[in-house]
């Protein structure tokens, strides 16, 4: 990986698909199956207690509160109000880890298929070290780029304050407020390109650690100066 060519990586995509389409649809599969379903589960145990909850509120609402059959209803409003959000709660955790596992798994998969296309045992799938620390490399990625907006966004929100203030003290009425939406915008445009420049910047990181089996996040930046 000493060399990067955005005319070759913009191409490579389309020709995996074309060249492996039985994987590309086995992985779109496994997305489905891994991700999706599991959520649909939780999704509709959720809705089908919302039935329950919904009358338990009304319930609650109708009786005061300062009578026993309003403290009988606000229990029961709790309770299904719990038992609403139960399986959330439970499966959330859960839904966190499968996610990046299967982000891990889905990923290393295309690495392989670019970079070591003669393995190609059960459509590039597998769950090892590498997807470990690509599982690793995109979480500490994710960090940095939290931080990094939340960071951002206090000078910008210190600028569209100023702003408010002058424009408010000067009285320019409709001016003003085009004159602040102006501010506003330009300074989330600005956020927001630096955020993708950031992740640029960052994410060759995830491909280096699959072809060197190790944690590469911050070579990236070297690797990807000049090439934006």
């Amino acid at each position: 990986m000493a060399t990067f060519s955005v005319g070759q990586s913009i191409g490579a995509g389309f020709s995996l698909v074309a060249r492996r389409p039985l994987d590309v649809l086995i992985w779109g599969l496994v997305i489905w199956v891994v991700g999706f379903l599991p959520l649909i589960w939780i999704l509709s145990s959720v809705m089908s207690s919302m039935g329950p909850l919904i009358a338990a509120s009304e319930a609650a609402t109708t009786v005061g509160k300062d009578t026993a059959a309003g403290v009988q209803n606000s229990e029961q409003f709790m309770q299904a109000y719990m038992q609403a959000i139960g399986p959330l709660m439970v499966f959330q955790p859960l839904l966190l880890v499968g996610s990046l596992v299967l982000r891990g798994v889905l990923t290393s998969a295309v690495c392989r298929a670019i970079l070591e296309p003669e393995d190609d045992r059960l459509a590039y799938l597998r769950l090892g070290m590498r997807e470990v620390w690509m599982v690793l490399v995109v979480i500490v990625m994710a960090f940095i780029i939290g931080f990094a907006m939340f960071a951002a966004l206090i000078p910008v929100a210190i600028l569209l304050g100023i702003a408010a203030a002058v424009i408010g003290q000067s009285g320019m009425n409709g001016v003003g407020g085009a004159v602040f939406a102006i501010i506003a915008v330009v300074a989330l445009i600005a956020l927001f390109c630096a955020v993708i420049w950031l992740s640029l910047r960052l994410i060759m990181g995830v491909f280096m650690s699959f072809d060197q089996n190790q944690f590469r996040l911050f070579e990236s930046w070297g690797f990807t100066r000049g090439h934006t």
